[in-house]
């Protein structure tokens, strides 16, 4: 018989410890136990957090004025309560055992939708989780009917989650199978050359590595959140300062090669009716302009919110050329920019009376009408390749959250220094690999997905058009031009708009397509008719595993000049 009185502290909303401290009662031979709901008791969670518990991560026992926490308040009542676990007894395995459990009742917390002891910080996550899904819903469209990829199972589930996300933004689950669909989808779409596409590859980079993080350590939504926004941030930043670096070249501030005057061609009738030589100087020159600007004012505190609204604003102008679908880099774009606000700006933004009055319309008959009519007219549109026309009720969308914006700016200004580096350390790498994967061009190492789509930069076989950095020896020094090609589209594409490839490219092409023959010129020697099984020697030396090939790739190569706007090159 033991004769003492003991508390033992835990979450009643975790099925596991509910079990387990029950467990105890019906094996303790005392009376003096009382089992108390940390759920249930708002000041014993303050009491315990003052003393330095982080309740999220294990329970508390107390006895005669001392505490034991996690494993070793396991130990402690193993010890003092007789029963099976004697094992546990042994303070090793207690601390061995423990991770386990608070493992399992971590994923169990976060399947049934639980909030974290140390609670939830707002609901202003659901203005990013409405423009995540009108991006991710844009993202499937984008492969359906521009890309031309092959469209697997997990494709059409992201664009349906994304549809979902935009009508009910407050359903947190629908947001973490997004996120988990767009992961899977991810991997199966590589290799992929859009812009759009890289910078969703490392946002979801940090977000499935902070998502394994705060499973186990039992983070809440909103600190998982309070980790990814300075990642998104940076990501952003870095977007912006290589979306000037590689326009600083001799091609696009030529006003008769810049893709800044072909993309404004493209725009609208009363745009596009817009032209002349000034003009043609204008749109370059001011494209950098604007990005250093953006730049500039989204890492300043006191005119962050000016910078919010000039890019997203910029964005969604570009999303009216219909030179490409813009609207989905577009969104992504709008989304990464509101990641610039706190969370608590977030909250102010959610709670204001213009906002509350959107989502009680929401929450209507004729609110869900309007949503599915908004994704209905969204979906045609991209179906029938009308591009700019896609971004006019995508306007209408984000010009009523940055109308939003515009009036509470006083309040966000007011509002907290936002952060660039996350509290979750390791996640501040992600920006890192982003820049070096930015700047791999000047290294020989790679072209696509560089963030250097558009911007008329040319790089290979010895020749470079920016005005500070050399060509660059490496892969990209060494191309061949394709005189013709047989059963392979990708490679008789080439040979007929008389492109160039990187040799490494080319090797690849073979390499997945057992069946191509292609003739082609290099270091001036003509090589006939070669295919897999002739170049085999060179594939098995130059080439790397096919998984780092899906992130390892090139441009095909113009070697016109001066260099011409497209979409491949």
């Amino acid at each position: 018989m033991y004769a003492f009185f003991m508390k033992i502290y835990y979450d009643d909303d975790c099925p596991l410890c509910r079990k387990y401290v029950l467990y105890q009662r019906l094996k303790s031979q005392s009376l003096d136990l009382e089992l108390i709901d940390l759920r249930q008791s708002a000041s014993d969670v303050l009491s315990l957090q003052r003393l330095g518990y982080d309740l999220d991560q294990g329970m508390v026992v107390e006895n005669e004025g001392q505490y034991y926490f996690g494993s070793e308040a396991l130990s402690y009542l193993a010890k003092n309560f007789r029963g099976m676990d004697a094992l546990l007894q042994r303070g090793w395995l207690a601390d061995l055992l423990y991770p386990i459990m608070k493992l399992f009742r971590n994923t169990m917390l976060s399947v049934l939708g639980r909030t974290s002891l140390s609670g939830d910080l707002g609901p202003g996550i659901i203005i990013l989780a409405q423009i995540f899904g009108v991006f991710a819903y844009l993202h499937f469209l984008v492969y359906a009917f521009q890309f031309g990829h092959v469209l697997y199972p997990t494709t059409f589930v992201v664009g349906v989650l994304g549809g979902a996300l935009f009508l009910k933004p407050d359903a947190k689950w629908v947001f973490v199978l997004l996120f988990v669909f767009m992961f899977l989808d991810a991997l199966l779409q590589a290799p992929t050359l859009s812009n759009h596409t890289i910078l969703k590859y490392f946002f979801l980079g940090a977000v499935v590595f902070c998502a394994s993080y705060s499973v186990v350590r039992a983070v809440s939504w909103y600190e998982f959140w309070a980790a990814i926004l300075p990642v998104a941030r940076w990501l952003l930043l870095i977007m912006y300062f290589f979306g000037v670096f590689h326009k600083v070249n001799s091609d696009f501030l030529n006003p008769v090669s810049s893709c800044a005057a072909e993309l404004w061609k493209a725009m609208p009738g009363p745009l596009a009716d817009i032209n002349s030589q000034a003009l043609s100087y204008v749109l370059p020159y001011g494209t950098l302009v604007i990005e250093v600007s953006i730049f500039l004012l989204l890492v300043s505190s006191r005119f962050r919110v000016l910078g919010v609204v000039l890019g997203s604003a910029f964005h969604i102008l570009l999303a009216f050329s219909g030179y490409a679908f813009y609207s989905a880099f577009s969104m992504l774009t709008v989304f990464l920019h509101f990641c610039f606000f706190s969370i608590k700006e977030l909250n102010i933004l959610v709670e204001s009376k213009a906002h509350m009055a959107w989502r009680e319309m929401q929450g209507k008959k004729i609110g869900f009408f309007v949503g599915v009519v908004f994704l209905g007219c969204i979906a045609v549109l991209s179906w029938l390749r009308e591009y700019s026309l896609v971004a006019v009720p995508v306007l209408f969308f984000v010009l009523f959250l940055l109308v939003l914006v515009w009036q509470m700016r006083d309040l966000l200004v007011r509002c907290e220094n936002f952060l660039f580096v996350s509290k979750l350390r390791l996640l501040n790498f992600i920006p890192v690999l982003f820049f070096l994967y930015c700047i791999s061009p000047y290294f020989g190492l790679k072209t696509a997905q560089a963030m250097n789509m558009f911007a008329n930069l040319r790089l290979e076989g010895g020749v470079s058009n920016h005005y500070f950095m050399p060509a660059p020896s490496g892969y990209l020094s060494d191309i061949v031009e394709v005189k013709s090609a047989r059963s392979s589209k990708e490679l008789s594409y080439v040979a007929a708009h008389g492109l160039h490839m990187v040799y490494y490219d080319l090797l690849d092409a073979l390499d997945r397509d057992h069946g191509a023959t292609v003739t082609f010129l290099r270091s001036g020697v003509e090589k006939n008719d070669m295919n897999y099984l002739s170049l085999s020697d060179d594939i098995s030396i130059i080439l790397h595993p096919r998984y780092f090939r899906a992130w390892f790739h090139f441009n095909l190569v113009d070697v016109n000049l001066p260099k011409t706007c497209a979409l491949d090159r």
